[in-house]
């Protein structure tokens, strides 16, 4: 068994993984309510993401963010066009492109 703790998990809700492995064996997501461990409220010892220390995303705005980087078809990204784009096409919804920079 591997012990974990809260440095080991973000900030919020944590569930067991057999939710995950329910869900696939199913083929459709089940409720997560009965996989529900604790809350992880450890502002401290809870992982953060690592995307700059001036700008606080969520973990699903890193995560779209990673995605929109990762997919650009050239790799020398035009910054300023870059988050024009996110913007104007709400890919991060109430956020303005200067609050991104």
């Amino acid at each position: 068994m591997i012990k974990t703790g809260f440095g080991d998990f973000y900030l919020g809700k944590i569930y067991s993984a057999r939710w995950l492995t329910e869900c696939l064996s199913r083929g459709r997501m089940v409720p997560c309510d009965e996989y529900f461990l604790v809350t992880n409220t450890n502002e401290e010892l809870a992982k953060k993401l690592n995307i700059g220390k001036k700008k606080k995303y969520t973990i699903m705005e890193g995560i779209k963010l990673y995605e929109l980087i990762t997919n650009q078809r050239n790799s020398q990204v035009n910054l300023a066009g870059f988050w024009q784009k996110i913007a104007q096409n709400s890919f991060l919804p109430e956020r303005t492109a200067e609050s991104m920079k």
